[in-house]
Parts: structure tokens; sequence; C-alpha cells
């Protein structure tokens, strides 16, 4: 239910949401006009979980996440819009997600 009332709010937009990756928000980006941005707290969220049992991977996966979210700040104060974001994301995110990656993979 909770779906279609945010659908029917949003009918008329067209761009990027910001949405967790509850599957009750699929039917929003169905037709292609509205983009899906997750919001990494589901991922922030798993690294906090495992401190406890173990600490130092935790930490470094939380350092990554930040270090992401400190790139679209600096994105984000130069204005930076379609192309020129995507080559931003491109150049300075996108290493740090295959750092992320290769160390995940390496556990």
């Amino acid at each position: 239910k909770g779906s279609n009332t945010l659908l029917s709010k949003l009918a008329g937009f067209e761009g990027i949401v910001l949405a967790d990756a509850e599957h009750r928000h699929n039917a929003l980006f169905e037709d292609g006009k509205r983009l899906e941005d997750g919001c990494q707290a589901h991922g922030r969220r798993k690294f906090r979980d495992a401190e406890k049992s173990q600490p130092v991977l935790a930490k470094e996966g939380g350092e990554f996440i930040t270090a992401l979210y400190i790139r679209e700040d600096q994105a984000k104060q130069q204005g930076l819009q379609g192309e020129a974001l995507l080559q931003w994301r491109r150049e300075h995110s996108g290493p740090l997600k295959t750092q992320l990656v290769e160390c995940m993979d390496a556990v």
C-alpha cells in the first residue's frame, strides 16, 4: 500500500529519487522516468553491526563509505551535474569503490 501512495505522489516526477532498497519501491522505477539513487544506509549499518566481531575490518569498510560521502559533498560544492558529475564520480569515487570491493573479496 505504501508504495502505491508514493507512486501516486510521484507520478508526474521525472528524475532521481533517493530511496532505500525496499522492494516495495520497485514500481517507482519501472517506467524509467525516475532513477533510483541508493542511500547506502544498509551497507553502513552492516559495517557497524560487524564492529563487535570484526572491529578492524568494520572500521575500514566504514571509512570507505565515509570517503564516498566526502567525494559526493565535494562534487556538490562544485555544483557538478550531469556528465560532469558522472565524470567526477568515475575519477574520484570509482577507485574507492574498486578498493572497497577488493578489500571485501580478500576477506
